[in-house]
C-alpha cells in the first residue's frame, strides 16, 4: 500500500524522499502524476535521468535509470538543460561578457589606422553572412 494524504491523493514526497534514500536516486523532481493507479515520479540532471513507477495497490515500484557518459552531461550543461536557475544565470552572464570583449575588441580595431579597413572588411563580410545565414533559416 502506498502512502496517501489525508485527501487521499499519493504523497509524493514520501515517496520521493523513499526513493532517495534506498534507491540512490537524485536529481531534481521533474514530474509527478498518478495515471491508472500507476504513480510516476521523474527526476532530471545534467546526463541523468531516472523514472519511477508505483503501483498504487500495492507499492510495488520499477525504477528506470539512465546515466549519460560526461560528454551528455558537459552538452546539457552548456545548454542549460535539466539545471537549475543558477546555472542559467551563469550562461547569460558568460555570455554578455563575451559579447562586451567581442565589441570592445572591435572597437579598438576601428581606432587603430593601421586596421581599420581590414576591420571594416571583416564587420562587413561578417555582416552579410549573417545575414544570409539568417534569411537561409527563415526561408
Amino acid at each position: 500500500m502506498t502512502p496517501v494524504l489525508a485527501d487521499g491523493t499519493p504523497d509524493y514526497l514520501l515517496i520521493s524522499e523513499f526513493a532517495r534514500s534506498e534507491l540512490a536516486v537524485h536529481g531534481s523532481v521533474d514530474s509527478f502524476e498518478t495515471l491508472d493507479g500507476v504513480i510516476g515520479i521523474s527526476y532530471r540532471n545534467p546526463g541523468y535521468a531516472a523514472e519511477l513507477f508505483v503501483q498504487e495497490a500495492n507499492g510495488s515500484y520499477e525504477l528506470t535509470v539512465e546515466q549519460a557518459g560526461w560528454v551528455a552531461a558537459m552538452n546539457d550543461l552548456h545548454k542549460g538543460r535539466d539545471t537549475g536557475t543558477g546555472w542559467r544565470w551563469v550562461i547569460d552572464l558568460s555570455a554578455g561578457f563575451l559579447v562586451l570583449v567581442s565589441l570592445s575588441g572591435l572597437l579598438m580595431q576601428f581606432f587603430l589606422r593601421r586596421r581599420r579597413r581590414s576591420a571594416f572588411i571583416s564587420v562587413g563580410v561578417g555582416a552579410a553572412i549573417s545575414l544570409l545565414f539568417i534569411m537561409w533559416v527563415l526561408r
